[in-house]
């Protein structure tokens, strides 16, 4: 066989340059990747859907906070992961309402976990915002000028920029949301990107994608029962829909995306599919910027499950899961994911 410069080349680096060498070789790329269940030294939260997840790298935990209970309640707790064990925050006096299908995002400029809108008791959907130090919530909604009530919506925090992006949601009754919006810790802003955004959804996901800069959407649902498997980027100023090499994940919304700095890569786990089975689902994908490459786990993976939350955890360098539904049962289990155990 032969092969041209540029191809040994691309053979040569081909983990490190990603989905350029891939087309060049014409060859698809395995990621092996290893999933590993945790087993807290104390308590965990309880099974649960629909609640968020956040790293605080200041103070190293990953914190989550509500979501739906096995009961169909909403939920008002906060939890921290600090790398072995869970442990329930002390958050009796001003703790945010209970809620389901909210978002949170560490803001590092100020170094605090923001809480945006959701779903509250009775289905109320909220409008406000709250930041949790390590010791305390905060209500900081501004008098006015709030991103309207939602559900369903995403957050993820712009380094470059200093700013929380929201993007998308619903309100009763089958109101999608298009708009984007930043937080730069006291006041919101509505933001018009001079060439379109992505179609108004929920249910979708975002992460930030620290090598290059950008936020990173896919998928969510723009209608009940029509989900999506775009990709799109947010640059500061504008949404880009990118057009993959290759094959993309399943459309899907209930799904989960977080940023691995470890490989430079976004991490997508599970959610539900468009289909009517009301299956989930339990593959793991790997965005580089250029292409979406599924995952083989080696070993054991989560169960297929919509609903969870991930968060990069920076003690073990790996991505944490927590919770989620199957449809039947909601999980209370934790994982961690990242390269097989030992590389």
């Amino acid at each position: 066989m032969c092969v041209s410069k540029t191809q040994l080349i691309c053979l040569t680096a081909a983990l490190a340059v990603g989905a350029g060498c891939r087309q060049v070789l014409g060859i698809d790329e395995v990621v092996r990747t290893s999933w590993s269940e945790a087993t807290p030294d104390a308590e965990s939260p309880s099974p649960r859907n629909s609640h968020a997840l956040s790293y605080d790298a200041a103070r190293q935990r990953v914190v989550l906070f509500g979501g739906r209970s096995e009961d169909d309640d909403e939920l008002q707790d906060t939890w921290e992961w600090d790398g072995a064990s869970w442990s329930e925050a002390a958050t009796s006096a001003g703790a945010p309402p209970a809620r389901r299908a909210h978002a949170l995002a560490y803001d590092a400029a100020r170094e605090q976990v923001v809480l945006f809108g959701g779903l509250g008791e009775g289905d109320d959907e909220l409008s406000d915002t709250w930041t949790w130090d390590g010791a305390a919530w905060t209500d900081v909604t501004p008098d006015e000028g709030s991103p309207a009530a939602r559900q369903g919506h995403a957050l993820a925090y712009d380094a470059v920029r200093e700013r929380v992006v929201l993007f998308g949601g619903i309100a009763e009754p089958l109101n999608f949301f298009g708009d984007t919006w930043t937080w730069d810790g006291e006041t919101w802003e509505e933001v018009t990107p001079p060439s379109g955004s992505p179609e108004a959804r929920e249910s979708h996901a975002l992460t930030y994608d620290d090598l290059r800069e950008r936020v990173v959407l896919f998928g969510g649902s723009d209608e009940p029962l029509n989900l999506l498997n775009d990709t799109w980027e947010w640059d500061g100023s504008e949404w880009s829909q990118i057009e993959p090499a290759g094959q993309s994940p399943e459309a899907r919304g209930l799904h989960a995306l977080t940023y691995d700095p470890t490989r430079s890569r976004v991490v997508l786990f599970g959610g539900l599919p468009d289909d009517l089975l009301l299956r989930r689902l339990d593959d793991t994908w790997e965005w580089d910027g250029a292409a979406w490459t599924e995952s083989e786990p080696d070993l054991a993976a989560p169960a297929a499950r919509s609903g969870h939350a991930l968060a990069y955890e920076g003690a073990s360098r790996r991505v944490l899961l927590f919770g989620g539904y199957d449809g039947s049962d909601r999980f209370a289990d934790t994982w961690l994911e990242g390269p097989p155990l030992g590389e």
